[in-house]
């Protein structure tokens, strides 16, 4: 099923609010939320939803299904370059939160039946649509009535997750810096070895805090 050719983008969008509007719809039946869907665009910092209703769009395009009450809400966006399907919740117009991190939070469920989509054709919106709405419906009461220590939990996982993923990046940078600067080393060039081992000083390797005081070493040498 994931080997089929990409849809259209007339046809993923058509297939995305048909199926977010009819899985969802027991948002505005059984909880009073109302509807607001269409394409997304960005003026001067406010988000702007234009209703779709079959035009022709250039791409990348990005769409949303908003669920809004009083000062709650849900939204399902589609798009970007990636084709990514993926929901938030939205709590007293200042907490912005991935329903995955929702479900961290009460411990329930599987985070990756919320997870981001990558939806390229009919078939695969369809699914992720299903799943989403199947969980939200599942766990009706840790998205539309989260008591605040949930939400403070989740903001909490949130710094935690982005800690993380910093360290990591910082990780793959000293790598790539050690990578780059034995290269140097190896041919010489003391001064790059220095440019680029410097900044990580405090966490390198023996074998690169050794080549960057022989870099610089060699350096006061040749002054």
């Amino acid at each position: 099923m994931n080997n089929k050719t990409r849809g259209s983008a007339q046809n993923l969008l058509a297939c995305f609010f048909k199926e977010g509007e009819n899985r969802f719809r027991f948002l505005e039946n059984k909880h009073g939320y109302s509807v607001i869907s269409g394409l997304v665009e960005y003026r001067q910092g406010r988000q702007i939803i234009t209703p779709w209703r079959g035009q022709a769009v250039t791409e990348p395009f990005r769409a949303v299904l908003r669920f809004e009450k009083d000062d709650q809400a849900l939204e399902i966006f589609y798009g970007e370059k990636e084709f990514i399907i993926e929901g938030y919740a939205y709590y007293d117009r200042f907490y912005r939160l991935g329903m995955g991190e929702m479900l961290r939070a009460v411990r329930k469920g599987d985070p990756d039946t919320t997870r981001s989509w990558l939806a390229i054709h009919e078939d695969l919106v369809a699914e992720s649509m299903q799943r989403m709405a199947h969980t939200v419906k599942r766990h009706w009461k840790p998205f539309l009535r989260p008591a605040p220590k949930i939400i403070e939990r989740a903001l909490t996982i949130r710094s935690k997750r982005i800690e993380q993923g910093i360290r990591e990046q910082y990780k793959k940078d000293i790598e790539q810096a050690s990578r780059e600067g034995a290269k140097a080393f190896m041919e010489k060039d003391f001064v790059t070895v220095i440019a680029l081992l410097t900044p990580y000083e405090p966490h390198l390797s023996p074998a690169d805090s050794k080549k960057l005081g022989l870099a610089r070493r060699n350096l006061l040498e040749s002054a």
